[in-house]
């Protein structure tokens, strides 16, 4: 649906877009509108930077606190995120100068980052998010372009998107990073209390104990 905000709201248009009416009487407004392919990019998206998160978590050796974030912390960085994308779509839909969004959005990355994240490995994650992003798309743009690809309605800046999806894409590192470092906390404790899962099945160190007694 994050990807939807924009293609509703007008901030860009698919060649070859698939809809879906989830809900209201007609499908004048499709509550889903995308292409193919992005679920896809968006899945590779977040397994690339919650990989960067827990790598250099332990390269840079984040601390215990940021490495452990809360469950309510991750989901609040999620929905920060989710509010951040759905913002910017509303921002543009309603006429508001790209400078405008770009400061409103530069302000929610930076309130986002300190709020939910503040770490060298968060900072370093989403400064690449936020350049190797925008570069994928103006690869996809340029590549895609008469194959069902698409369009950002306002080139900006670049010539390619406004500027303004950059800060987009750096929030997006607190609240992919924290879901990545939460999962891989939830996975190392697994592995801590002696949970053994080879596909088949699982034994607790309590079980081995009980079948040697």
């Amino acid at each position: 649906f994050l990807d939807s905000y924009h293609s509703a709201f007008g901030v860009l248009s698919y060649d070859e877009p698939l809809t879906a009416q989830l809900w209201g009487p007609t499908p004048d407004n499709p509550a889903l509108i995308t292409a193919w392919w992005v679920p896809e990019l968006f899945g590779l998206a977040g397994f690339i930077i919650g990989w960067l998160y827990i790598l250099l978590d332990a390269a840079l050796q984040s601390p215990a606190a940021k490495r452990e974030p809360s469950p309510p912390l991750i989901l609040v960085g999620i929905s920060f995120f989710t509010f951040q994308y759905w913002l910017s779509g509303i921002l543009y839909a309603n006429g508001v100068d790209r400078g405008t969004i770009l400061n409103v959005m530069s302000v929610m990355a930076a309130v986002g980052f300190v709020g939910l994240d503040l770490s060298e490995a968060g900072l370093w994650t989403s400064l690449a998010t936020a350049v190797g992003g925008p570069a994928i798309e103006v690869g996809l743009i340029t590549l895609l372009a008469g194959y069902g690809g698409y369009h950002y309605n306002d080139l900006g800046e670049t010539g390619f998107f406004p500027l303004w999806i950059l800060p987009v894409y750096f929030l997006g590192g607190p609240a992919v990073g924290n879901l990545s470092r939460g999962l891989w906390k939830a996975l190392s404790s697994l592995q801590d209390e002696g949970v053994v899962v080879d596909g088949d099945s699982t034994a607790m160190p309590s079980d081995t104990a009980n079948e040697t007694e």
